[in-house]
């Protein structure tokens, strides 16, 4: 096994591929089947202020789940912050945990759920009646629980404060929301990591 090695080339023809260690020795290396194996990253949810430069993240009280540490960094903020709000984008199984958990943390929690007027409840993907329970069991918990509603941009000041939700109901009514925590699940779906490809592959 080499770790901390780039691949430069890939010879598919002559089965043969060259790397590059970190202190850039190169060396080729013949296979009998290559396979690419590039992991994955969470898709970030289609939410202003989540891409690009600028992105919000774990610092800003913005979190996307996707590991172990994603979690940990989650504990991390709410012992250091100690924030009092937080909105939940999504309300799927993990939606819903996560929803348990900041309230059992003493936090006024919030959860937005995208899904159309035609499924008006949380965890879409079973009966809506049981989805009505869950929704009345959150509520009796003190959680707010807005659906049919999406979110489109996630925004803080300059100075920091608190974070700016803005959502547009099934309505078309818009409104913005203000939390000290903005969490969302990796329910998005996956994609590969997108590392710099090889400097050329030959057939």
């Amino acid at each position: 096994m080499q770790m901390r090695t780039d691949t430069l080339t890939i010879d598919v023809a002559g089965k043969r591929l060259t790397v590059r260690d970190t202190d850039g020795r190169s060396e080729e290396l013949p296979y009998d089947a290559l396979i690419l194996g590039t992991g994955a990253v969470s898709v970030r949810p289609p939410i202003e202020g989540l891409s690009g430069p600028d992105a919000l993240g774990p610092p800003d009280g913005v979190h996307l789940l996707h590991s172990m540490g994603d979690t940990f960094g989650i504990m991390q903020y709410l012992a250091a912050r100690r924030p009092k709000s937080a909105i939940v984008i999504g309300a799927g199984y993990i939606d819903l945990e996560m929803a348990e958990a900041l309230t059992t943390c003493g936090l006024n929690v919030t959860q937005i759920e995208a899904m159309p007027e035609a499924m008006p409840e949380v965890l879409p993907t079973v009966d809506p009646e049981l989805g009505a329970l869950v929704h009345d069991e959150l509520a009796s918990h003190g959680v707010e629980v807005i659906t049919g509603t999406q979110v489109s941009t996630i925004t803080r000041a300059p100075s920091g404060g608190a974070l700016h939700v803005r959502a547009t109901g099934s309505d078309g009514r818009r409104f913005t929301r203000g939390t000290d925590l903005s969490w969302s699940s990796s329910a998005y779906g996956r994609t590969p990591p997108s590392p710099p490809p090889p400097e050329r592959i030959s057939a």
